[in-house]
């Protein structure tokens, strides 16, 4: 869900001397936000709740193995209606698999619960750079927008959290809501058509080299592969906006 829970190989730092763009598409998990505490002690005090004492530390890493086994998906296989609860069950189902559950565990309780939570902002916190990275950007006239791997639940979080002023819905790209999802070409060409964009005038900003930067610059954007504390969104926006 996140660089702080989920650590995938770091590609090569992008070229600072970037065109300035019309449009800059954020990624939201390990770009804007992050978990305020590890997925594992989430997970463990919700199956307290439910009856079961589990090791947070089983279910961190059983979290870490589900969602790299399951983050690979087939276009098609995307769903548009914001909800994506069959493929969050399957992740949790995989992340508990390893655990001693009591047999009378209520999974189907546990995991619904489980779902809600992430939907809840206190969960959540942003980056020190994000708000300014955003000001700058906005007042430099920059068009902003949100490119996830999410679902509805995304939508509370950016609200709640104070971002909705500079990502509004319409500029939101999440993928449960369009039906196709990064890397996927289908996912950047909508981007393009609705910002009415040309891919050169789009930079996507975002922590995943296979999921943000790779497939963005193949698709003829500008990428910044997001590395803090180096490579922060508030570098990019002093290297684009000034």
């Amino acid at each position: 869900m996140s660089s702080n829970t989920l650590v995938l190989p770091l590609a090569s730092a992008p070229d600072s001397r970037l065109r300035r763009p019309r449009a800059v598409v954020l990624d939201a998990s390990g770009t804007l936000l992050y978990p305020t505490r590890p997925i594992g002690d989430i997970y463990a005090e919700t199956a307290l709740r439910h009856g079961a004492t589990l090791d947070r530390a089983a279910l961190q890493a059983g979290f870490v193995r589900a969602f790299r086994q399951l983050i690979h998906r087939e276009p098609g296989t995307i769903p548009s209606d914001g909800c994506d609860r069959v493929w969050w069950r399957q992740v949790v189902k995989l992340s508990v698999a390893e655990c001693a559950l009591p047999t009378d565990f209520p999974f189907e309780a546990y995991f619904e619960e489980l779902y809600l939570v992430f939907a809840q902002p206190e969960i959540w916190a942003l980056y020190d750079d994000v708000l300014p990275a955003l000001q700058k950007l906005q007042a430099a006239g920059i068009t902003l927008a949100l490119l996830s791997n999410w679902d509805w639940r995304l939508n509370p979080l950016i609200d709640g959290l104070g971002l909705g002023e500079y990502l509004p819905k319409e500029r939101r790209f999440i993928s449960a809501e369009r039906g196709a999802q990064k890397p996927h070409d289908a996912i950047y060409a909508l981007v393009e058509k609705e910002l009415a964009l040309p891919a050169a005038d789009i930079l996507l900003a975002g922590d995943e080299p296979d999921y943000d930067v790779t497939p963005a610059q193949a698709r003829g954007w500008q990428a910044w592969h997001v590395q803090r504390p180096g490579q922060t969104l508030l570098h990019l926006a002093q290297l684009i906006a000034d």
